[in-house]
């Protein structure tokens, strides 16, 4: 297998969602991470993350397993606060919301073609 390095925008965006998980409790599951990197978009409508910036699920589950134990052992260092107005945290349920939706209608497709 070979090793590819995350790019820092990714890596930034995945430690500010552990660090959101952390604070806040409502941690982000792998796939809500994946799906929201291909679908989150800025103010002007672009995509925020190119194709070559996604990460698979199991990506993302392995470097938020590397993140949490960086983190119990005291050896993740907080390099800023990811702190939310009411509107942000808005916006974060919502894209829960929507990808707990988007997973369920893939598990309903799934389930109809047996």
């Amino acid at each position: 297998m070979k090793s590819v390095a995350f790019s820092e925008k990714a890596k930034s965006y995945i430690l500010d969602m552990f660090w959101m998980g952390e604070e806040t409790g409502k941690k982000a599951t792998a796939s809500d991470v994946a799906f929201q990197m291909k679908s989150l978009r800025d103010e002007t409508g672009q995509k925020m993350f190119s194709k070559i910036d996604w990460l698979t699920e199991q990506q993302i589950a392995r470097y938020f397993s590397r993140l949490s134990a960086l983190n119990k052992s005291g050896r993740l260092p907080r390099t800023g606060s990811v702190s939310m107005n009411e509107d942000e945290e808005a916006d974060v349920d919502d894209l829960a919301v929507e990808a707990e939706t988007v997973r369920r209608r893939q598990q309903i497709r799934l389930e109809l073609k047996l």
